[in-house]
């Protein structure tokens, strides 16, 4: 082993007893393409940690030029070889940063592709943190890219409060971002963490906006995926939500909607109809295609779209009755009269039913709020539309008959 190194060292000595920077250069390159090329990781790294010991001039130009020609490496030893670089580097990171970070992408790519996402988020959130560090050597397309990469590959593990964090830092830079993909990828991304926190209608405003993108480079599936997220979203976000209604009726409306899984669901949902959970029913189903998180309990014995659907059937009752007593209440949402109560109680306080509660009586009336208001705006606007429709497919066929 001795002679070896000692062969290696002799090996590296001829290089540095050129005396001409360029052809010195040149020749340690050379060095790097043969290690390359047989994949000899211990030559490689103890040329790195050689070139490392002088770090100037043309020995830290190949330094930094060594990731480019890194990628023609085995996995293993590529893997090997960044992990043995990136610790010999570490005590001097700060002035590599550039060198740093390149040698953490190779090493994430490796780690993604050996299904390892954790560790290769791990290694690449340095990677974007040096970067943000090094604010002069890296463009806000670059920091956006690292930080959303980081972000995605936490969020394939379901580490989504740590994808978060890397959200955030990426919405410093995005909007000087260059790179229209990279934009949206943020955006799903941060739509998946707003999912991930049940925070339902926020993550399906961001869904339906980019299911809406008209870009070439993104196929079909991934813009119908969009939309359905969207629809699941909005299906699983607080009944009586300002905004939500409206955005439901545009999700309902859209030409793709007929063709999702769970469009039954959304419809009936839309047109304040009761829901009802039936044995192989459109509830059943939508609840078995879920993910975890969308399956959680959130108190009361209710999972999250179980408490989605009784706040729907109780905004449905309050287009029904003008009051109610809780226990016959109770009976149309599936729950005891005491659950109906503190259900009602609950969206009255945060502003989603417009309704007061007698208790002695035990009561619930309903108002004609704005909600209630618009959705009735929504439900003229929709029967308008259709009817011009019907309107104009007669003036087509019937051209004698239309009016001049």
């Amino acid at each position: 082993v001795r002679a070896a190194l000692d062969a290696v060292m002799a090996d590296f000595s001829a290089v540095d007893a050129i005396s001409d920077q360029a052809e010195r250069a040149d020749a340690f390159q050379a060095v790097v393409a043969d290690c390359v090329g047989k994949n000899d990781v211990d030559r490689l790294t103890a040329l790195f940690q050689h070139l490392l010991s002088e770090g100037e001039g043309a020995t830290r130009r190949v330094l930094e030029s060594m990731p480019q020609a890194l990628a023609a490496l085995a996995p293993a030893p590529l893997r090997a070889f960044c992990e043995a670089a990136l610790e010999a580097l570490e005590p001097r990171r700060s002035s590599y940063i550039k060198l740093d970070v390149h040698l953490r992408e190779l090493l994430s790519e490796v780690l993604q592709n050996e299904g390892e996402f954790e560790a290769a988020a791990r290694v690449l959130s340095v990677a974007a943190t040096s970067a943000n560090a090094g604010s002069a050597s890296f463009s806000d397309q670059e920091k956006t890219e690292l930080c959303v990469k980081v972000a995605e590959l936490f969020l394939v593990e379901e580490m989504s409060a740590q994808a978060e964090t890397y959200v955030n830092r990426a919405s410093t830079f995005v909007f000087n971002a260059t790179e229209p993909m990279t934009i949206l990828r943020h955006k799903v991304c941060k739509a998946r963490v707003l999912d991930a926190k049940r925070e339902f209608y926020k993550a399906a405003c961001i869904f339906y906006q980019l299911s809406q993108t008209q870009n070439d480079d993104i196929d079909h599936d991934s813009i119908a995926e969009m939309l359905s997220n969207a629809c699941t979203c909005v299906i699983l976000a607080g009944a009586g939500e300002r905004g939500r209604h409206r955005l439901m009726g545009s999700i309902y409306r859209d030409p793709r909607a007929v063709e999702l899984d769970h469009f039954e669901v959304l419809e009936n949902m839309y047109r304040e109809r009761l829901l009802r959970w039936e044995e192989g029913g459109a509830l059943v189903r939508f609840e078995a295609a879920l993910a975890e998180h969308q399956k959680a309990d959130v108190g009361g014995g209710l999972t999250v779209l179980q408490r989605a659907v009784n706040e729907h059937n109780m905004l449905a009752a309050s287009r029904v009755y003008s009051n109610v007593a809780f226990a016959e209440l109770g009976t149309l949402l599936g729950v005891d009269a005491a659950s109906a109560e503190d259900t009602a109680s609950k969206m009255i306080k945060e502003g989603r039913l417009e309704a007061t509660i007698d208790q002695v009586a035990g009561v619930l009336a309903f108002a004609a709020g704005a909600e209630a208001l618009s959705a009735w705006d929504e439900h003229i606007k929709h029967l308008c539309l259709e009817v011009n429709a019907v309107a104009e497919a007669a003036a087509k066929k019937y051209p004698a008959v239309a009016p001049a």
